[in-house]
């Protein structure tokens, strides 16, 4: 039991903590770009294309199990499948990752579109919990989008991102994913595993 609260203590925890660090990433990339300073590398160019514009049931979304694929093997050939990941944010248009390398973290994008951009680049130092990049599967995105449509009645296109992130007590990846509105998110180990539903009322297992 005790152990049981601990794993459901940590899984809040998780799930709160990663939902303020994507925001804080978001504002750190801004003022980078803003400013030139903290240690990043400038701003990319403005693209052509726009993530924003593709939509989570389009035909190019990377909630697709090949389309994520494809993504997936871009960032592969550049930074090896065994790289260390921090955190991954995927939304329909595009693919972010955070990778360690020695004592920098770059953070990646691949977009629906195949374009590799490294975004910023800072400097790390103490110990930070990472997973390999060929832990992340392709199938995963659009298996937890199929059940959750279905198990929670909440369509494909409301859902906003989903990121794979670190549980600090259990120290194992998971899957959060977040619909949009911000009153609920889903969490899950694997494609075909049990999915918990946090909300207002509570957390429950999908389909228990």
């Amino acid at each position: 039991m005790v152990v049981w609260i601990a794993a459901l203590a940590g899984a809040i925890v998780l799930s709160s903590a990663v939902a303020q660090h994507v925001r804080d990433q978001q504002r750190a990339a801004a003022r980078a770009a803003a400013t030139g300073n903290g240690g990043s590398t400038p701003a990319a160019p403005a693209r052509r294309f726009d993530p924003a514009s593709v939509k989570p049931a389009d035909p190019r979304s990377l909630f697709r199990t090949s389309n994520f694929a494809r993504a997936l093997g871009i960032v592969r050939r550049r930074v090896g499948a065994r790289a260390d990941v921090q955190q991954v944010r995927l939304a329909p248009g595009e693919l972010q990752l955070t990778v360690l390398q020695g004592d920098r973290a770059n953070q990646l994008s691949v977009d629906a579109d195949g374009d590799y951009t490294v975004l910023t680049t800072s400097s790390v130092s103490g110990t930070i919990e990472a997973f390999y990049l060929s832990q992340v599967h392709s199938g995963v995105p659009a298996a937890l989008a199929r059940r959750i449509a279905s198990q929670a009645d909440l369509p494909v296109g409301r859902l906003d991102y989903m990121v794979v992130a670190t549980d600090p007590v259990a120290h194992r990846h998971h899957w959060l994913v977040y619909p949009t509105g911000g009153r609920v998110h889903f969490q899950a180990d694997t494609a075909s595993g049990p999915i918990l539903e946090y909300g207002p009322h509570g957390v429950h297992t999908l389909g228990g």
